[in-house]
């Protein structure tokens, strides 16, 4: 199939920025298992070719897509962190951020979860996995540190399983959630989660 017309003229930026966005539709509808180069090329309206040409193969193709669209939402969250001066404010303000990216939008917690699994069996996947679960560990790694640095029993290898602890918990919150809905049919869950945020930011 000949390059579309859409494409041609195109800044390489923005081609490449089309294709990602056509790859992320195929993802959210077909799942990593179930999507090809040759269904990318097709609902995009490219030539297989083209594809290879940007990227080297499938795993390619994923791996770049999770750095667009990790970039972007990483790049807000911290924006919205760095806004604030007092460390428990802004521990609290990135829990509600990340609660907002993936409660609010379904597709992105499904998406993850997938990418996640694929992770074990693909190093360019865990690659990325990883580079993205350490920036959010980071958005709570300096304010947890700038409140233990007031105690005397201070200890950096805390400050980090503290991070950590709390980088995982948005995601397997939300996780259980949409999982076992029945489990929280009487939980008023969007009034209650802020008072839940509030409560960890405060136990630091």
């Amino acid at each position: 199939m000949a390059e579309s017309l859409a494409l041609k003229g195109m800044p390489r930026e923005d081609k490449l920025d089309y294709i990602l966005d056509v790859t992320s539709l195929c993802f959210e509808k077909f799942g990593y298992n179930h999507i090809t180069l040759d269904l990318i090329a097709e609902k995009a309206e490219v030539s297989k070719g083209t594809l290879t040409y940007y990227f080297q193969n499938k795993e390619g193709l994923i791996g770049s897509l999770i750095h667009h669209h990790s970039k972007k939402l990483l790049t807000s969250v911290r924006e919205s962190v760095q806004k604030e001066v007092n460390p428990r404010d802004r521990i609290l303000v990135g829990l509600e951020s990340l609660w907002d990216a993936f409660y609010n939008d379904h597709s992105r917690l499904k998406a993850y979860c997938d990418l996640s699994a694929q992770a074990f069996f693909n190093e360019r996947l865990k690659s990325e996995i990883v580079r993205i679960e350490r920036a959010v560990r980071n958005l709570f790694m300096e304010p947890i540190r700038a409140i233990s640095l007031e105690r005397p029993d201070y200890d950096e290898n805390v400050v980090i399983m503290k991070a950590t602890a709390f980088a995982g918990f948005i995601d397997g919150m939300v996780r259980q959630i949409l999982l076992d809905p029945e489990s929280f049919e009487s939980v008023k869950v969007d009034e209650s989660y802020k008072k839940v945020f509030l409560s960890l930011s405060e136990s630091v």
